[in-house]
């Protein structure tokens, strides 16, 4: 593989034709692919190595497929164990291959005496009313490069130096000596685990475990697979959900049903589901993520449509009519509903900070008198979210909340 910056193998999804993002490699080299409106540091190694893993990492947190969802974070079923390829590969450089020590006893004149086995299988000469030894049982501790432990770490290796070897070194590591077998593999690794109490070996045999359970049978050694989605929204709506939003957001739900002729109970079919609910200073803000392409293009036909409008207004008319008060105001009382769409962009293009509020998005058959039937256009900076989305930020939330609250009574 040709050694050139990482960066050069870095681009964002194009908005007019492929939309997926994440990995991709073949036999040219590795392609990674940032969501829409992701600024790119171009720099060094170390940084471009950094936002990859993170985005890799983001892929495996957000990306997981719910029951009723019908898209995918990977071309199969295996998933992509990046700590373990991670942990691998630096151990590797760092360390070499495993290899097992064997402790031996052997007779020899010095070495470090195993009293207890001496005194057992040696004669003792009395000299001055002491026993004297003019032979020992020794210990001797030597390495066996030919173990199936060291054979199945080559193959863990090579198999995570194929995910993400490229990220440190163009150089692969031999191929390894062993034919795969996952069941035999597992036994192996889940035997030793279980015996051993040394916690680097404990890391270690886990990530090996990790790798065999997501190695599939066949060509184990095909350098072409990919690892990521073409329906980032749907990662861009958990990112944002979890960012902002509440765990249990249900009684949120806007809900209906059907009084079937003949059929004596009715059907209740699938509620509408805010993406997200934010509850704050007894307020709520009801968020809508949208994976839409208006913060790169600035184009007015790629904000939300009227019907992703409706469905704002129709949430916040469900909190403020009777039947929400009824099963959410009991336990936590508010006094303002908010609505807005949150849209990515590139705060670096015009030196913006991470929130850009860009209008308000009102219907012809409501009076805008109430604060909910305004949709604040909300522009949140990709790369901040990311870097920003590994827990639920308080700081956050009070930015985006602030500003949808402003914005919204401005034009009032």
């Amino acid at each position: 593989m040709e050694n050139k910056p990482l960066h050069e193998c870095c681009t964002e999804t194009d908005i007019f034709g492929e939309r997926f993002v994440g990995l991709r490699m073949d036999e040219q080299g590795a392609k990674v692919y940032f969501p829409l409106c992701y600024h790119q540091s171009k720099s060094e190694d170390r940084i471009t190595r950094k936002e990859v893993l993170s985005l890799l990492s983001l892929l495996q947190k957000f990306g997981t497929k719910n029951s009723d969802e019908n898209y995918s974070i990977n071309d199969n079923s295996l998933k992509f164990p990046i700590r373990s390829y991670q942990f691998l590969i630096l151990d590797y450089l760092n360390n070499g291959y495993y290899i097992e020590k064997e402790t031996t006893f052997n007779s020899a004149p010095k070495g470090k005496i195993n009293w207890k086995r001496t005194i057992q299988k040696k004669k003792a000469y009395i000299s001055d009313n002491s026993a004297v030894y003019l032979d020992f049982i020794v210990k001797q501790n030597r390495t066996n490069e030919n173990t199936i432990l060291t054979r199945i770490h080559e193959f863990c290796v090579y198999q995570s130096f194929l995910k993400l070897g490229w990220l440190y070194t163009s150089i692969l590591p031999m191929k390894p000596r062993i034919k795969y077998n996952q069941k035999a593999f597992l036994s192996v690794l889940k035997c030793v685990l279980s015996k051993t109490n040394n916690d680097s070996k404990k890391e270690l045999f886990s990530a090996m475990i990790n790798v065999i359970e997501n190695t599939s049978e066949g060509n184990v050694f095909d350098r072409s697979f990919s690892y990521g989605t073409k329906n980032f929204e749907y990662v861009w709506e958990r990112m944002i959900d979890f960012v902002f939003g509440e765990d249990n957001k249900e009684i949120y739900f806007p809900k209906a049903r059907w009084s079937v002729v003949g059929k004596e109970n009715p059907y209740i079919p699938q509620p509408l589901e805010p993406d997200t609910i934010i509850k704050l200073d007894k307020k709520i803000y009801i968020l809508d993520a949208k994976y839409y392409k208006f913060g790169l293009t600035y184009k007015e036909n790629h904000l939300p449509a009227a019907d992703s409008i409706q469905k704002q207004i129709t949430y916040g008319e469900f909190l403020a009519s009777h039947k929400s008060k009824e099963q959410t105001r009991r336990s936590v009382p508010y006094e303002a509903i908010y609505n807005a769409f949150v849209m990515p962009f590139d705060k670096l293009v015009n030196d913006d900070d991470d929130y850009k509020f860009i209008g308000i998005a009102t219907s012809d058959w409501k009076s805008d008198d109430e604060l909910y039937e305004n949709v604040a256009g909300i522009l949140l900076d990709t790369k901040h979210i990311m870097q920003t989305c590994y827990r639920q930020n308080f700081d956050e939330i009070e930015k985006i909340s602030m500003l949808i609250e402003k914005e919204i009574a401005s034009v009032r």
